[in-house]
């Protein structure tokens, strides 16, 4: 019995040296800590902050290494960019059109020749053919780079020249390379929730050169030759557009114009693909 006292005695007294030994001070170190004042705290602290490590420290993209972002920051990686395929159609004025050359013969004959746009048509002739058109979209502005290639629709015509050749002038085809400046905005945007959410609007502005290729074929006797002649002129154009989003990302529309020089009209269907959601102005 008395050695049993005598365990439990000497276990009392042990615990709460194993307890202070560990660090578990309790009340003494809270008051050493109180002692010691500002000391204390600012030693505290700055233990703190050099063992704390960021939740996000790395930039790589590997789920739970990602560098954190605001909300949304993964949708200003996604340029606004259309790619758009058109076909189009127009009037073309070819009274500024001009072309002149030289041509020889096999028999040793050589004449110059110049023709002019009366030579080639009469009238506005109609031009069928398609564009390219590579945008970069904003807020409500977008711009870009338009290229088409147009054949003409132009009626043959026959010159004799004095050196006894047959001139027969004529288009091969009309190409266009325009800088494209315009502003769109939904329906739903202008008109209000009651409109249809998946049409939108805009008009547009384009200016740039237009080049027409002309072939002069001229025969005599049994020799036939050609000569290929290119008529560089200044086009500016305004156009409106309408467009049915078919999902965010593919839209068909129309667009209608006219050639702010020559006045003569154009019109287009346009199938238009979205590397951005509604190029995110929604």
């Amino acid at each position: 019995m008395k050695r049993l006292v005598a365990f439990t005695a000497g276990a009392l007294v042990a615990i709460p040296a194993i307890a202070w030994a560990c660090g578990g001070g309790g009340g003494d170190s809270g008051s050493s800590g109180g002692d010691s004042g500002g000391d204390s705290g600012s030693s505290y602290s700055s233990s703190d902050s050099g063992t704390a490590a960021p939740s996000c420290h790395d930039t790589s993209d590997v789920h739970g290494y990602r560098e954190c972002t605001g909300f949304g920051a993964w949708r200003a990686r996604k340029v606004a960019v259309a790619v758009e395929l058109a076909a189009v159609s127009s009037l073309v004025d070819l009274s500024g059109v001009t072309a002149s050359g030289d041509i020889a013969h096999s028999d040793g004959s050589t004449y110059t020749y110049r023709v002019v746009g009366e030579d080639l048509a009469s009238e506005l002739r109609a031009a069928h053919g398609l564009a390219l058109r590579t945008v970069l979209h904003g807020r409500h502005l977008y711009g870009g780079l338009e290229s088409s290639y147009q054949f003409v629709d132009a009626e043959e015509r026959r010159i004799y020249m004095e050196s006894g050749a047959m001139l027969a002038p004529s288009v091969a085809g009309v190409t266009s390379v325009l800088g494209v400046v315009g502003a769109r905005r939904f329906a739903d945007q202008l008109l209000g929730p009651l409109a249809p959410h998946g049409v939108s609007a805009g008009a547009e502005l384009g200016a740039g050169v237009r080049m027409t290729a002309i072939v002069a074929e001229s025969q005599k006797g049994a020799c036939i030759t050609i000569d290929r002649t290119v008529d560089v002129a200044p086009a500016a154009l305004a156009r409106a557009r309408v467009d049915l989003w078919l999902t965010p990302h593919l839209s068909m529309g129309l667009w209608g114009g006219t050639d702010l020089l020559t006045r003569a009209p154009s019109a287009g269907l346009v199938l238009s693909s979205h590397f951005r959601a509604y190029d995110g102005t929604r």
